[in-house]
């Protein structure tokens, strides 16, 4: 199945246009303190894609964007059977295993990744006496053990950080219903599939519509009802 605009669908999973807004200014918040921090990503490190999919949770809501960009592609039941096939993996479904390195190697729709994985390594969390403090990746402070202690001067100066429960709250708070509970990734990911799959199917063939996220759960869904 293959889908045309995907506006079709914010009427019915409520807060899923204003996450894509809040995607968008996340995106644009990391770019920015990036630059003032002097913080990147190693080239081609990709190590934070490749612990156990079980460390890596988002919510369904979180995965709603990419659960619609691999429906419109054409790759969402290509998805549905690599998690159901790769089980026993304990990797990413997003992530591809090339070694090599290259761009086209780590997360294969990385515009469309989950909040942790916009805020992991360039955001902060609090304190015990509601500072902010930077909260880097093990990979970088290896790389330069002082660079932790520069940031933290930085934002104790001036810089604003990204702090990593207020984003978390902003997104949730967006749908609470699919937005509170987290899992691993790939359960994730395969359940924001199968609610827009469901979704999808209902619209092309004229079912009821606009019934809001989670309001379809009664229903059967024909994609968890597939025999791969």
């Amino acid at each position: 199945m293959i889908i045309g605009d995907p506006a079709a669908l914010f009427p019915i999973f409520p807060g899923l246009k204003e996450l894509i807004g809040l995607y968008k200014d996340l995106d644009e918040e990391a770019s920015r303190f990036k630059k003032a921090a002097a913080l990147d990503c190693l080239k081609f490190c990709k190590k934070c894609c490749t612990p156990d999919k079980a460390q890596i949770e988002a919510s369904v809501f979180e995965c709603l964007p990419l659960s619609i960009h691999l429906w419109k592609r054409g790759k969402a039941e290509s998805y549905l059977q690599r998690i159901a096939s790769d089980g026993e993996k304990n990797l990413c479904v997003l992530y591809s295993a090339d070694h090599s390195p290259s761009p086209a190697s780590g997360c294969k729709h990385y515009p469309w990744r989950p909040l942790l994985c916009r805020l992991f390594g360039f955001s902060a969390v609090l304190d015990k006496h509601g500072h902010p403090r930077i909260a880097l990746c093990r990979t970088i402070k290896d790389a330069d053990p002082q660079i932790e202690d520069r940031i933290n001067q930085k934002i104790a100066r001036e810089l604003r950080p990204m702090i990593i429960p207020h984003w978390a709250r902003q997104a949730s708070s967006l749908n609470p219903h699919l937005g509170q509970e987290r899992h691993p990734i790939n359960q994730a990911v395969r359940l924001a599939l199968e609610k827009v799959g469901l979704q999808l199917h209902l619209l092309q063939n004229g079912g009821e519509k606009g019934r809001g996220a989670g309001q379809e759960d009664s229903k059967e869904n024909p994609a968890e009802n597939r025999s791969y």
